[in-house]
């Protein structure tokens, strides 16, 4: 059941970004109109900062790692600065557009190795930078398999692992802490925040977050 929720709320982000993409070209020719319900969820997952392990210990964000964008030269404002990990603080669009040294981005960084929240591993820095996701999930003839060496075969598993993983600030062990960080906040979001006003309202009142197999604390 723990896996079961994580699934339902959090791959809907990860979807999002190859379906965004394409549904932004089509728009592109099209007069504007509202994002599909699966689009515009997914799409608020990917840009919620409250996941991550430094919220969750420190009730509020500020994580150092987001306040600047590293790239192969000089490092950027972060477009994230004063809040904490989310996905698109790696998987980058239009956050650095107008910014010199920045541009746009396919979901993807600027740097040789994504940057990670400081814990007490010592660990800085990723195995590797964050991959494009645009038509990532498009069926192909060889099959699907997401990171640059294939470490994930579904976005199930690649969206489990990164939000309880080291990407988010969690160490290994601490997957029931990071699944109870997401229950938490779905479960408690008051409708108040940016978010929250731009996509619909309270996460509750989004959609139903009633696994109680999960503990809140």
């Amino acid at each position: 059941m723990k896996r079961a929720l994580t699934c339902k709320l959090l791959l809907l982000g990860a979807l999002a970004c190859s379906m965004a993409a394409t549904a932004q070209e089509e728009d592109a020719m099209q007069e504007e109109e509202a994002d599909p319900a699966e689009i515009a969820i997914g799409e608020r997952l990917f840009l919620e900062t409250r996941f991550a392990q430094y919220v969750a210990k420190h009730g509020k964000g500020g994580d150092p790692v987001v306040a600047l964008t590293e790239t192969l030269g000089d490092p950027l404002a972060g477009p994230f600065a004063g809040q904490s990990v989310n996905c698109a603080s790696c998987h980058l669009v239009d956050q650095q557009l107008e910014t010199p040294g920045g541009g746009m981005r396919t979901y993807s960084d600027y740097a040789r190795r994504s940057p990670v929240p400081a814990r007490e591993d010592g660990m800085t820095h990723a195995v590797r930078n964050s991959q494009q996701l645009v038509n990532n999930s498009a069926p192909r003839e060889v099959g699907l398999s997401f990171h640059h060496d294939g470490e994930f075969a579904t976005l199930q598993q690649l969206v489990e692992d990164t939000l309880s993983g080291r990407n988010y600030g969690w160490l290994p062990g601490e997957r029931a802490q990071a699944v109870q960080q997401v229950a938490k906040i779905v479960r408690t979001d008051d409708g108040q925040g940016d978010l929250a006003q731009e996509f619909g309202g309270a996460y509750m009142s989004v959609f139903k977050a009633t696994d109680t197999s999960i503990p809140e604390t």
